[in-house]
């Protein structure tokens, strides 16, 4: 039986593998034995390697690389997020949330940055620091690692590899950044090369990073240039990272995986730079009672960009209920820095919001933000105000 770390020990399932003598397996040993039989690429970072793994697993599969991979979200069209090519790489997102990104070691890497998250497993930021030193010293071939040099923590450590940004210090720079249509563009200097206008089907500037840093690793690794700006264009991106669920006349619906400040902020500017001049409405389902306790002051510092900010309750993710924890009090804290802040309990979400969506007449953007079920809520909304 394979498991992972968000099983609890009491499930009843594993509790009956045990009775019965099964072999059990952490999730990330199988995927420590698979990447054993393949070169390993990994991605490790607070935020964003679940878009850059999946667009490195992509881009190699387009150019005719035919990677594995394991990531953690569903790539694209293909419905699926793991594979299993014949070619010799494995492409996998290394997951620092239980410590088992050490469990693995790459031929190459990228580290997109390194924040406080995931302290009810490290204890303090210096242990989650310590555990990215071991991480980036397993990487196997230092030019094969990339990092971002954006990223405070990475920036000071100055890990042997190669750093991409867009500040002069990167080695791998992105410059001229425009952005229309569904896409970014930009030009890249390198090792005194300059390429022009690369274009990549993706929004905002930290997928500007993600995909610095992929077309970077990609053609460390031979990847031709041609075949790997075709890939870029034709991404057809991660399922619920900024994902349209449709639309209602000129009401844009959306939903984001966002659940740590930094990119609940990130998507927010995304979405306002795409669509300026549209009111923002923010539907927000808290992650985690810790990860709320924890950056709770943070929390209070996202959200500038909604004109308007649903917060419903707290998805536990298996957690018990902190005292003092609630999305309430967050709402309350949240009321006192902006404008048009309220708290909705999940039971009553979906008649609120069909009930505002009934009298208004905007070009509003709805985006529904979170690592739990909120999207459920909002694809439920969606098809109720169809019908008006």
């Amino acid at each position: 039986m394979v498991f992972s770390t968000a099983i609890d020990l009491n499930n009843p399932e594993l509790l009956e593998a045990k009775k019965r003598g099964l072999k059990l397996c952490h999730r990330s040993q199988l995927l420590a034995e698979f990447l054993k039989a393949k070169k390993a690429l990994l991605v490790a970072g607070t935020h964003g390697k679940t878009t850059t793994s999946a667009l490195l697993a992509y881009v190699l599969k387009k150019t005719g690389f035919s990677s594995s991979y394991s990531i953690g979200g569903i790539l694209g069209k293909q419905g699926k997020n793991a594979g299993w090519g014949g070619g010799d790489y494995f492409v996998a997102e290394a997951d620092e949330s239980d410590g088992s990104f050490l469990n693995y070691g790459g031929l190459g890497a990228i580290v997109t940055n390194v924040e406080a998250d995931h302290l009810d497993y490290w204890g303090s930021l210096e242990e989650l620091h310590g555990g990215f030193r071991r991480f980036l010293d397993g990487i196997s071939l230092k030019q094969n690692l990339f990092w971002c040099c954006e990223d405070p923590f990475l920036r000071k450590l100055k890990p042997p590899g190669i750093s991409y940004g867009l500040q002069k210090a990167a080695e791998l720079r992105a410059r001229e950044i425009k952005s229309g249509g569904g896409y970014v563009s930009y030009r890249i200097e390198w090792a005194g090369r300059s390429f022009e206008r690369v274009r990549v089907r993706l929004m905002g500037e930290h997928n500007v990073l993600n995909s610095l840093a992929v077309f970077g690793l990609a053609l460390s690794l031979g990847v031709e240039e041609k075949a790997l700006r075709r890939a870029l264009q034709s991404f057809p991106g991660v399922k619920r990272r900024l994902e349209k669920m449709g639309h209602k006349g000129e009401t844009l619906f959306f939903e984001d995986y966002g659940h740590h400040p930094t990119e609940i902020r990130a998507v927010l500017k995304t979405i306002k730079k795409a669509w300026p001049k549209r009111p923002l409405v923010c539907v927000f389902q808290p992650h985690r009672y810790t990860r709320t306790k924890a950056l709770f002051k943070e929390f209070q510092e996202a959200f500038g960009q909604a004109d308007r900010l649903i917060i419903t309750d707290i998805y536990a993710a298996a957690e018990k209920p902190l005292a003092g924890v609630d999305s309430c009090k967050l709402a309350e804290a949240l009321k006192a820095r902006q404008a048009g802040v309220f708290y909705v309990p999940r039971p009553r979400l979906k008649p609120f919001l069909i009930s505002r969506l009934q009298k208004e007449k905007t070009r509003a953007i709805y985006l529904f933000l979170g690592a739990g079920d909120i999207p459920q809520d909002g694809r439920a909304v969606l098809k109720a105000v169809k019908k008006f």
